[in-house]
C-alpha cells in the first residue's frame, strides 16, 4: 500500500524552530506544498478563512501556493 492511500497516521516528527516545546497533546497536520496539488487547495482555503483576520499571512500563504500552482 502506497503512503497516499494509508489514511490519517502519524508521519513526520514536529519541532518548532526557535526550540520552544511543543504541545505534545495537540494534534498537528503538515503539508508538502511543492507537491501536493491538495495541500496547495487545503492552504488556499485556509488563506481565505484567515484573510480578514490576518490579511498578511493571507497574503503570504497566497504567494507560496503561487509558486508552485
Amino acid at each position: 500500500m502506497s503512503d497516499n492511500k494509508k489514511g490519517w497516521y502519524n508521519k513526520y516528527f514536529i519541532e518548532k524552530v526557535d526550540g520552544t516545546p511543543i504541545d505534545w497533546d495537540a494534534e498537528y497536520f503538515v503539508l508538502r506544498v511543492d507537491k501536493d496539488k491538495h495541500a496547495r487547495k487545503a492552504l488556499i482555503a485556509y488563506a481565505e478563512s484567515v484573510m480578514e483576520e490576518n490579511p498578511k499571512f493571507a497574503a503570504d500563504i497566497l504567494h507560496k501556493v503561487a509558486i508552485y500552482t
